[in-house]
């Protein structure tokens, strides 16, 4: 098992650095155009969540890393606090849901996806499993914050 694991130490070397790149550089983009999300309670959980999503494969790729590489406990840490995130994300919504638009109604149901992504770390004791899904989270968290920051027109609310 320990060359299994000893394996993985470039990847989650690279993993680490890439998730660290891109965390900073949507932390900045987000810091740069805080015009979008910094006066509306519902896009700046979306702007948190988003970074939280970025942040999570760092923090597992940075605890792999320590010595005797510990991504069991890892894992359940990122998984916990990305269900403390989602639940907050998820009240969030439900105090300033008549300020909500499409698109935090369409942010509102990824919370489903995020909450699945995270239960992978959380509650699968196979590395193969966190490792893709920290690539996962990558993808996804950068997508977010593309969808994010893109300008998009207001919906037309019907009622």
């Amino acid at each position: 098992m320990a060359a299994n694991v000893d394996a993985w130490v470039p990847y989650f070397q690279n993993l680490t650095a890439v998730a660290a790149a891109l965390l900073a550089i949507a932390f900045l983009t987000f810091q740069f155009r805080s015009d979008i999300w910094r006066t509306h309670p519902l896009k700046q959980t979306v702007a948190i969540t988003t970074l939280g999503e970025l942040a999570a494969p760092m923090f597992l790729g940075i605890l792999f890393l320590m010595p005797g590489h510990p991504w069991v406990l890892g894992g359940r840490l990122v998984g916990v606090g990305g269900y403390l995130i989602m639940a907050w994300h998820v009240a969030v919504f439900i105090r300033y849901r008549r300020l909500a638009d499409r698109f935090d109604k369409w942010q509102l149901c990824g919370v489903a996806i995020t909450v699945v992504t995270f239960s992978f770390l959380l509650w699968w004791d196979s590395l193969d499993v966190k490792a893709y899904t920290a690539a996962w989270m990558i993808f996804s968290g950068f997508s977010e914050a593309w969808v994010f920051l893109v300008p998009h027109k207001p919906a037309v609310d019907a009622s």
